[in-house]
């Protein structure tokens, strides 16, 4: 991965794309540049040197991995000097082509062969990331990205590595991950935007359905423990999310 010094005048030179909270994203030319915000309370803190520090060795990091299905980060970008306190953010591809899954899900287009498809491909995607000790925490339905069948997973620094962290962090992370992973994976299934049917399971986790699933179980389980939706997928056929959807109460 390459590592480039940057200035105020290539930052005021860019294109905003979308803000949030934890970053801004630019455009510059095909790339996408993500730059983090660093919280008021931690400036020019201990905690501000430990966040960019671990922030910038987890791309180092992630860039080294392979996949079809990331968009990994191709450069890393420093202000002054290359030095990891001086880090300041990081380009990726803009697959312009691509959808968020939020608004494929919010269709609710697909049939359920490709649906399970998906689910299976996206599994496949986030497990791998276990033989490279990296757990993946920020997972929901805006962070992947979908053209016909292609999937690609995006924001990949949002990570925690074992290199990084440390095994507890790592292995913590790695089991909320999943359980992420399992409300996605019902969000695709039954055509319900992911952060909603939260919600739904929640006020439903009365419902026999749910108490006997151990994919609904898990997701509405505060307790540390891994699991791994894709050997439950099976259980889901076309008919029982039929009949199964019709006794959620919205």
């Amino acid at each position: 991965m390459d590592k480039k010094v940057i200035n105020k005048n290539y930052i005021n030179s860019l294109r905003i794309y979308s803000i949030n909270k934890n970053s801004t994203i630019f455009i510059d030319d095909n790339d996408l540049i993500k730059m983090p915000e660093i919280r008021e309370d931690i400036k020019n803190s201990n905690l501000e040197r430990s966040f960019l520090y671990d922030l910038d060795k987890n791309i180092e990091h992630i860039a080294s991995i392979s996949g079809e299905h990331y968009v990994l980060p191709k450069y890393s970008l420093y202000m002054s000097k290359i030095f990891p306190l001086n880090y300041k953010g990081y380009g990726m591809d803009f697959l312009k082509d691509y959808r968020k899954l939020s608004s494929l899900i919010e269709d609710n287009s697909y049939n359920f062969k490709d649906k399970i498809y998906l689910c299976k491909t996206l599994c496949d995607a986030i497990i791998k990331l276990e033989k490279y000790k990296i757990a993946y925490w920020d997972l929901h339905s805006d962070n992947i990205l979908i053209n016909d069948k292609n999937i690609k997973i995006c924001d990949m620094d949002s990570i925690v590595s074992h290199k990084v962290s440390g095994y507890i962090e790592y292995k913590k992370t790695l089991m909320w991950s999943y359980k992420h992973l399992s409300l996605l994976l019902l969000s695709i299934l039954y055509g319900i935007d992911d952060i909603e049917f939260l919600d739904v399971i929640k006020n439903n986790k009365d419902n026999k359905f749910i108490k006997d699933s151990k994919m609904f179980k898990r997701v509405i389980d505060n307790s540390y423990y891994m699991f791994y939706p894709d050997k439950y997928l099976d259980s889901f056929t076309e008919d029982y999310i039929e009949d199964t959807k019709l006794l959620l109460k919205r």
